[in-house]
């Protein structure tokens, strides 16, 4: 559950270009790779291997005409790292901690 509602939230920030914000409080630390995970997303943009190809497929159509129309040659690469551009550029994480312990 939590792999897909990551899923849901990037997909929204790079592939629709919508902007979002993911909220995550201290409460919600269930297990340890929720932090693993925002802690990539706040450093590269990204989680590795959350989409797998039949993801990336519709993502990369998407994608494709932005990097035709500046003239960027289409590769899985290229597509793949305008598709993180996209959620860097319309992703805002929003941490909440209590100070009691």
């Amino acid at each position: 559950e939590w792999r897909d509602n990551l899923k849901q939230v990037l997909s929204l920030a790079g592939h629709e270009g919508k902007d979002v914000v993911f909220l995550f409080t201290d409460t919600q630390i269930v297990q340890e790779i929720f932090l693993e995970n925002i802690n990539n997303i706040l450093s590269s943009g990204e989680v590795p291997n959350l989409f797998d190809d039949s993801d990336l497929g519709p993502i990369f159509e998407k994608v494709t005409p932005q990097l035709q129309q500046r003239k960027i040659p289409i590769s899985k690469t290229n597509l793949y790292s305008a598709f993180v551009d996209q959620i860097r550029a319309h992703i805002h994480i929003v941490l909440a901690m209590s100070p009691l312990l």
